[in-house]
């Protein structure tokens, strides 16, 4: 919904905020529904909307950065370096680059917050790259998963003379979506502090929030 308007009839679309509003609306579906498989949607689609945030947000950055010709604490060049070979890069790659110049926090996934966002990312390669094999509830995919679905289990899909998959049963849980909501939510609003180690000052805090009320959901804002 938000963008950056720059010289020459250019803008910035700052995907990463429909992402972050993507997993709240969906999030609240997937509590809502009245029916399984609409909770498995909604959660389908939070699992999406999550792991593509952290990546969308780093791209955009670069890009700021650029535009703006001002980076008091990085080169420029690196910058432009690194938009440039950007789809090369993984995200954790690319994360450390920027976080090592910036004395921000090196992606450590046994620790808050890459921990849980790594978990996100995981279950979403699982289901991207779904191997389409048969498994029953005891047998997971993968055992980085265990925790998810020790954390998070819904009813699944009744289907007589089987147990529902591993899938089914941990993206009918309802508070899933919430989960990785609130996950997205935190990286969003501590982006700067994770990345450079810069600490929101109690008006950047103020005005995240303001903007990030009911007041300002993009689906008041479209009509």
């Amino acid at each position: 919904m938000e963008g950056i308007l720059l010289g020459g009839g250019k803008s910035l679309h700052l995907f990463s905020h429909d992402l972050v509003w993507g997993c709240r609306h969906y999030a609240k579906e997937a509590q809502q529904s009245q029916h399984p498989y609409g909770t498995f949607l909604a959660n389908l689609s939070c699992i999406l909307f999550g792991s593509s945030f952290v990546e969308a947000r780093l791209n955009q950055l670069s890009a700021e950065m650029i535009a703006s010709g001002d980076a008091p604490k990085v080169p420029l060049a690196f910058w432009r370096t690194l938009h440039d070979i950007r789809k090369t890069l993984k995200v954790e790659d690319k994360w450390n680059l920027i976080a090592s110049v910036s004395n921000g926090m090196l992606w450590d996934s046994s620790r808050v917050p890459f921990q849980s966002y790594d978990q996100i990312i995981n279950l979403r390669n699982e289901l991207v790259h779904y191997k389409g094999e048969y498994a029953t509830v005891s047998k997971l995919p993968a055992n980085r998963l265990k925790a998810l679905l020790t954390k998070f289990k819904g009813p699944g899909f009744s289907i007589p003379g089987r147990p529902p998959k591993w899938i089914s049963q941990l993206l009918t849980a309802k508070k899933l979506g919430s989960w990785i909501s609130a996950t997205i939510d935190d990286f969003d609003m501590n982006f700067d502090h994770y990345l450079t180690g810069m600490e929101m000052t109690k008006l950047e805090e103020d005005i995240y929030k303001h903007l990030n009320d009911a007041r300002h959901d993009p689906f008041r804002m479209t009509t």
